[in-house]
């Protein structure tokens, strides 16, 4: 038992609460960075996905038009009511087309718009958040390394008392 105002029990525990806390804090940083990137990887997935979908969807409205434009003109219909139709048809057509066009692009911008800021934010884990728990886990390991410093002086004062020195 200590003789000078310090369990030397309590100052072990102390240094030892500083490394665990230090570990755990770069343990943190590693563990972000390794859920960023699982993000990241995810982002660009569903990105993908996204846009595929959209392609496919886009092309088959685009195939449809064309059959029923195709099947209007093959019709045995004649006059101008077929020519007024097919011009509905071909004008129509048109339509889809553009706002097929402008939905792709709005679905590969908001992918591209993802996409970045997943960067971003897996760049700021991987590099400031991670430094952040790499300088919390060295201060902490300063910490421990004060703790044991102390105690070993604790130690070397209760020995000078207890031999009378």
């Amino acid at each position: 038992m200590s003789r000078i105002g310090a369990d030397h029990l309590d100052v072990s525990t102390t240094a030892g609460s500083f490394d665990l806390a230090g570990h755990l804090a770069g343990l943190t940083g590693q563990q972000a960075a390794i859920v960023a990137q699982e993000v990241d990887v995810a982002v660009t997935d569903l990105e993908l996905a996204l846009s595929r979908q959209v392609h496919q969807l886009a092309d088959e409205l685009r195939r449809r038009v064309a059959d029923h434009a195709a099947t209007l003109a093959a019709t045995d219909w004649e006059g101008a009511s077929k020519q007024q139709a097919l011009a509905v048809e071909q004008a129509l057509g048109a339509d889809v087309g553009q706002q097929l066009a402008a939905a792709v692009a709005l679905v590969e911008a908001f992918g591209t718009s993802v996409r970045d800021q997943a960067t971003t934010y897996r760049l700021g884990v991987e590099g400031d958040f991670r430094a952040a728990m790499q300088v919390a886990d060295e201060h902490y390991l300063a910490l421990a390394a004060g703790s044991r410093r102390y105690l070993a002086e604790l130690q070397t004062a209760d020995q000078t008392i207890r031999f009378g020195g």
